[in-house]
């Protein structure tokens, strides 16, 4: 039953999208638009620099697959696609977690921080998808953890969030045992990997993303400690819950809250599912916030084709 409505779920998202692309052409879409009509034009090792030069980034496995799907999919379709694919995952994860399909709803139809996914963030959509395919199913995990911070490195702070409580929890049975599970040497190898693919290929882009979003203002933290704090509100594990927001402040004060708010959303989701399945107060507070701002997001993406346009 639940794959039933994650298809539907899904089939909407893709119908709902393909009719917004229409009217989304500015901000990132206008970008993304201009790099993926103008990729099948450019040679396979030429993809990254043209990447970069349009939308800023180096992460290579977006200009793959776009490079791919370019040669047979217009850009509506293969973003809507994209959508649709996001949706599915996301339903199936969320009724995995036991969320009300009541929540699960609201969130993929109304609110503010899918709506950007959907009409806007469109690598960091990518990446997510593979980050739900990673914890999804154990056939995809590793594929899909090693390949997410390829679409988007900020994917990374998922990785630290999911990390730091682990690591921590087993830090007394290491270092004072001397207990090493092979989930500890895995953990570790594939860090490491990461790491070094991240900085290897990526190192250049993420220090130009440190030194351009570099923030000092400390109430620019106002938001994702609101979401902490609602996130302890729900939690049944509040030391958990403070492991796992803690690099979100951390990276907070390089990239900008509003880089990370997105992920402390979805750490908060993840908290609230453990009461009353997904239906308590903080939850419906929360919901109905991001109602009105998906609202005005879809609004300003009818009416200026963007939905960051300041009013």
């Amino acid at each position: 039953m639940h794959v039933i409505s994650s298809l539907a779920f899904a089939l909407a998202v893709f119908a709902i999208s393909l009719a917004m692309f229409e009217y989304a052409t500015g901000g990132d879409q206008l970008r993304y638009r201009a790099f993926y009509e103008g990729v099948p034009e450019v040679g396979i090792g030429d993809l990254l620099p043209y990447q970069y030069s349009i939308i800023g980034s180096t992460e290579p496995l977006y200009a793959l697959i776009a490079f791919l799907a370019a040669e047979c999919l217009s850009k509506d379709v293969f973003a809507s696609l994209l959508n649709g694919m996001f949706a599915y995952l996301t339903a199936r994860y969320l009724f995995g977690l036991r969320m009300h399909w009541l929540v699960i709803v609201t969130l993929i139809f109304t609110n503010y921080y899918f709506f950007a996914l959907y009409l806007s963030h469109e690598r960091l959509k990518f990446a997510l998808i593979f980050v739900l395919l990673a914890i999804g199913t154990g056939k995809t995990r590793y594929a899909g953890l090693l390949l997410a911070p390829l679409a988007h490195v900020q994917v990374l702070l998922f990785y630290a969030s999911a990390g730091v409580p682990y690591v921590l929890r087993r830090i007394p049975d290491v270092l004072l045992r001397w207990r090493i599970k092979k989930m500890d040497v895995l953990l570790m190898v594939v860090g490491m990997i990461v790491a070094l693919a991240a900085v290897s290929i990526l190192g250049e882009h993420i220090a130009g993303k440190l030194m351009s979003y570099q923030n000092d203002d400390v109430f620019s933290l106002a938001k994702l400690l609101a979401l902490f704090t609602l996130a302890l509100l729900v939690a049944r594990e509040r030391m958990t819950c403070l492991f796992m927001f803690s690099p979100l402040f951390l990276a907070a004060f390089f990239v900008g809250d509003e880089r990370v708010n997105i992920f402390g959303f979805f750490l908060f989701m993840y908290f609230s599912a453990q009461r009353r399945r997904g239906l308590n107060f903080p939850t419906l507070v929360l919901l109905g916030y991001f109602l009105l701002q998906g609202i005005e997001f879809m609004r300003k993406i009818i009416v200026f084709g963007d939905g960051y346009v300041p009013v």
